[in-house]
């Protein structure tokens, strides 16, 4: 056999074909000539097949990356952290890495099967993103499991049509897509929190030319012309007017601070920064948003149920507004602390206590009347109409705030160490928590947690207490100073904050107590640290009906104000142990309902007036350890024959003091 020869072989009883002409006989059969053929073009085959399936691939990748081209939706190419590409249906921009926040985690956002968050992970994890070029076009990245921003919303948001610009869901979409320079792509962390938000604002009232809420809409308090911008970079809203977003001034809002009262700014609902910047949003250290506190901001419109894409919400706070339509359970995560709807009259349907009235839910209030709640935990019945319009029982601020207040005092003053907490954050009525008593309308009106190992600070949401008229802390080991929001409690009767290593001053907001009847904060044989310092502020002459005031053992400086003669139903006055100076008025006639006067251990001076002998209630009077000269008048030693004055003390051992009828010298 010669080389290159094929042979084969063929069985000796096999019938063999018949042939006419000898030349048509082959020398190799068929069959086997096209295996011949395939061995020898093998590497030829391979490069063919490649070939075809990548032309596929490339038609398969730009038939998918043109897909959306009438689509009227931003169209976005790799991840916008890295720089990529934006398309808006017109052309091609470049979007600057400098304008996206990055984060570090991804949302997980909770599975719902009315609502599900959908993948927002490209399919090529490595592909790299488009650059733009200018004169040549770009190549496609590697097609994303969603490309179109509308696409993505159509899956959060079933059922919208995104073409009917009237829906708040529209309005959001759009201002995404059109407005929001903060330029957030789809594989964004957080695209969605940002779309929640965005739709709670539409949903509400809010709008870009006019919007229904009190503080930090997104329309700016005034409006720029054209000729005035200047440099700012400013949104050209459809030829209609100019919003200058970007400009601070525009961007800023101003409001009172409800707790501290103070005006503090912050950024408006829209703005080109991070949702975590705007009113009221409070966010996580990865910047996901965990709180929404709108409470009386005059919000119009329905909860849209885009509020559930927020999956790590703690807190939802949208009572006292003009909300309405119905709810449902599925429009809130679960991860939901605190739900606070009350005070909407218009919102209606039910909550399902068996997701929401257990841990970690502590607070959830809604107006039984109207929203079906069954045994919910913190559930108000609406009070009756001639509650709400009695000014000292506002059921907005008390019966809404006043679970808030208990809960800051739990947190500040370590509720878990205290010796008894019955009740507290269980869910149950706070009505129904140790040291708490309501009235029939479910105000507080007392609080009494003395001697319970309360330790850290008097939050300043006590003041939000409004209907208090009993407040006991004493013997505890609070060591911050009193809140001036102490202020507020005008309806307080009793205060007790004794026993405590208090610091700071005594507030001149003590002054708009005006019912007080019995103040004492000095120290006992419990308290260690530091005490209050300061003078007796002035404005407690305010308090006309105080009869108790006890402020021994502080730090007390300065002299006596003249306007402490003008608490004529003082019966007990204790300053005894405190650095005081100066000398006692004859304005003390004024105090003709004493019984009780103990300033001894201080620094006054001069001599005594004789007015004190016109105190004729007067039992217990001493004054001893001071810098007091001259003699106790006669008129004061009258108390002592007449056996009205049972104490007397002095320095009447010393050479600067006399006495001759004092019961005891020092």
């Amino acid at each position: 056999m010669k080389q290159g020869e094929t042979t084969f072989d063929i069985d000796e009883d096999e019938e063999l074909p018949e042939y006419h002409n000898p030349e048509e006989f082959p020398k190799t059969p068929p069959s086997r000539k096209v295996k011949k053929w395939i061995l020898s073009h093998k590497l030829e085959m391979i490069g063919i097949i490649l070939i075809l399936v990548l032309g596929i691939v490339v038609a398969v990748s730009m038939t998918g990356h043109n897909d959306s081209g009438d689509d009227p939706s931003r169209v976005v190419s790799g991840g916008s952290d890295s720089g990529g590409t934006v398309s808006d249906g017109v052309g091609t921009t470049s979007m600057s890495p400098t304008m996206v926040k990055m984060k570090t985690p991804s949302l997980e956002y909770t599975k719902r099967p009315a609502l599900q968050a959908p993948s927002l992970s490209p399919a090529s994890p490595t592909a790299s993103p488009t650059v733009k070029s200018p004169t040549v076009s770009p190549m496609p990245s590697p097609k994303p499991v969603y490309t179109s921003l509308y696409q993505i919303l159509g899956e959060l948001s079933p059922g919208i049509d995104f073409s009917d610009k009237s829906t708040p869901q529209a309005k959001a979409a759009s201002w995404l897509v059109h407005q929001d320079k903060f330029r957030l792509g789809v594989d964004s962390p957080n695209i969605l929190q940002r779309y929640a938000l965005g739709t709670l604002y539409f949903a509400t009232g809010g709008g870009l030319e006019s919007a229904s809420w009190n503080k930090c809409s997104a329309v700016p308090d005034k409006v720029a012309s054209q000729s005035s911008l200047g440099g700012v970079d400013c949104v050209f809203d459809f030829g209609r007017r100019v919003i200058c977003a970007e400009s601070e001034a525009f961007e800023n809002c101003e409001f009172e601070n409800k707790d501290t009262h103070e005006v503090v700014s912050s950024k408006r609902f829209l703005s080109p920064v991070h949702e975590c910047n705007w009113y009221g949003i409070e966010c996580d250290d990865y910047d996901r948003v965990t709180g929404v506190d709108l409470e009386e901001n005059n919000l119009v419109g329905e909860i849209p149920r885009e509020i559930v894409l927020l999956n790590v919400l703690h807190k939802l706070d949208l009572s006292s507004n003009s909300l309405s339509g119905e709810i449902q359970s599925d429009y809130f995560p679960l991860s939901l602390k605190q739900l606070l709807i009350d005070f909407n009259s218009g919102l209606s349907g039910a909550i399902d206590t068996t997701k929401f009235c257990s841990p970690p839910m502590s607070a959830l209030f809604v107006d039984c009347g109207v929203i079906q709640c069954g045994n919910c935990c913190g559930c108000r019945a609406k009070p009756p109409p001639t509650q709400i319009k009695t000014p000292t029982q506002s059921p907005t601020k008390a019966s809404t705030k006043q679970l808030g207040a208990l809960m800051a005092l739990f947190d500040n003053a370590g509720g878990e160490g205290w010796n008894k907490y019955d009740g507290w954050m269980s869910g149950t009525s706070e009505c129904d928590w140790f040291g708490v008593t309501c009235n029939g309308a479910g105000i507080l009106v007392e609080l009494n947690l003395s001697d319970n190992n309360l330790v850290g600070d008097i939050p300043s949401q006590i003041g939000d207490l409004k209907g208090l008229k009993f407040l006991d802390l004493s013997d505890n080991k609070l060591s911050s100073s009193i809140p001036p929001e102490i202020g507020q409690l005008k309806e307080l009767d009793e205060l007790y904050f004794f026993g405590n290593p208090l610091d700071g001053v005594i507030p001149s907001e003590i002054g708009e107590l005006v019912k007080l009847k019995a103040l004492a904060v000095y120290d006992s044989a419990a308290t260690e640290g530091p005490t209050l310092s300061g003078t007796i502020p002035s404005e407690i002459a305010n308090c006309k009906a105080l009869k108790n005031m006890a402020l021994q053992g502080n730090g007390l400086s300065g002299a006596l104000p003249d306007e402490i003669y003008d608490l004529t139903e003082l019966t007990n006055l204790r300053l005894q142990r405190n650095q005081l100076e100066g000398q006692i008025l004859p304005l003390i006639a004024n105090l003709s309902k004493l019984t009780t006067m103990k300033i001894q251990i201080n620094g006054f001076t001069g001599a005594l007036p004789a007015e004190i002998g016109d105190l004729t209630k007067l039992k217990d009077l001493q004054l001893h350890s001071n810098d007091f000269t001259g003699e106790v008048p006669g008129e004061v030693c009258d108390l002592m024959v007449d056996e009205i004055l049972d104490i007397l003390t002095s320095d009447c051992d010393s050479d600067e003091m006399e006495c001759g009828c004092c019961t005891t010298c020092f």
